[in-house]
């Protein structure tokens, strides 16, 4: 009897439930590893195609990549995913001098991955289809936000730039080094992006004298060494800011008339 009882019972369980209830908690599952694969495949679009369009993705900025080999352009990647991997780009470093011989400087957050709090000039990466002085220009409104005119964008220098930060991260770049002259007895103020501190206008020396005792205010001495290498290159290349080098760059007095000669 209670055998029975019991088989009918289990018996009446299995008969209220209808084939559409019995199989929804396995559709259920199903839709929700589509909505899963739904979501992989936007993050994707965005990572891979949006990249070409110049937009942001969920890493950073996109910038133009190549093959150090070949020197052939690869896919745009995020600026993470180059200095964590290693990937070879494009960038631009510029330098802002004014003719009574002070230099802009910016100094980064403390929370920047690379070289947190240093001092340094401005500089960017170049974005997909970007042109070189274009990247140049955009960077000095972007940490600045300075008009620049491309007309007085001067070529100082173009080298590969490889550098290995303390938190694991690598920079590879195929870096060009621009002069742009400004006049700053007009009390211009600037104002810069979040990732740096304050910008400030430092004096050439001082500037010169943090390359040479100084270095960990500057990031270290790699960025040391470059930074003094452009200021080689301002007085190799120009009668810009002559005295001061006369006096570190053992540059002899140009004559007037050319590059740079008066003030803007």
């Amino acid at each position: 009897m209670s055998w029975k009882r019991g088989l009918s019972f289990e018996h009446t369980d299995v008969d209220c439930q209808s084939p559409s209830s019995a199989s929804r908690p396995r559709d259920d599952k199903g839709k929700m590893w589509a909505l899963m694969l739904l979501v992989v495949m936007v993050i994707f679009t965005i990572t891979q195609v949006g990249s070409h369009r110049g937009v942001t993705s969920i890493h950073g900025s996109y910038i133009a990549a190549y093959d150090t080999v070949s020197r052939q352009k690869l896919r745009p990647v995020s600026i993470d995913e180059a200095h964590l991997k290693g990937v070879a780009h494009w960038a631009t470093w510029v330098l802002l001098i004014d003719f009574d011989k002070e230099v802009i400087l910016l100094q980064k957050r403390s929370n920047t991955p690379n070289c947190p709090g240093a001092w340094g000039i401005t500089g960017e990466h170049l974005e997909p289809n970007e042109t070189i002085a274009d990247a140049a220009i955009r960077g000095l409104k972007e940490e600045l936000q300075f008009e620049a005119e491309r007309e007085k964008l001067t070529l100082l220098d173009n080298f590969i730039w490889r550098h290995s930060y303390r938190n694991n991260r690598v920079d590879i770049q195929n870096s060009t080094v621009y002069l742009y002259p400004i006049n700053l007895g007009n009390g211009q103020q600037f104002t810069t992006d979040a990732e740096s501190e304050k910008a400030e206008i430092i004096p050439l020396e001082t500037f010169r004298h943090w390359c040479v005792s100084d270095i960990d205010r500057l990031c270290g001495h790699a960025f040391a060494k470059a930074y003094l290498k452009f200021l080689q290159k301002v007085c190799a290349k120009t009668n810009f800011v002559t005295e001061y080098c006369v006096k570190y760059h053992r540059v002899r007095q140009k004559p007037v008339g050319k590059l740079f000669a008066n003030p803007i």
